[in-house]
């Protein structure tokens, strides 16, 4: 799937503000859902270290959501 859910270290609303901080942040896995989904946390990755969540639509480098987490 081309929909990939980050752990992102600062809330990045749109493709140039993502791009600057991609680097720092954790691919989760992939999304295959839009309603209901849930996905396992790779080993490694703390997700309280990232105040951000994001949804990258990577075929056409969009953001597609992000939101900050609490």
């Amino acid at each position: 799937t081309d929909y990939l859910l980050y752990l992102t270290p600062s809330l990045a609303t749109d493709e140039a503000l993502f791009l600057k901080i991609k680097d720092q942040s954790a691919q989760v896995g992939e999304v295959k859902a839009f309603s209901i989904f849930s996905l396992d946390v790779p080993p490694g990755i703390t997700v309280g270290d990232y105040p951000a969540v994001l949804i990258w639509f990577k075929a056409f480098g969009d953001v597609i959501t992000a939101a900050e987490l609490n």
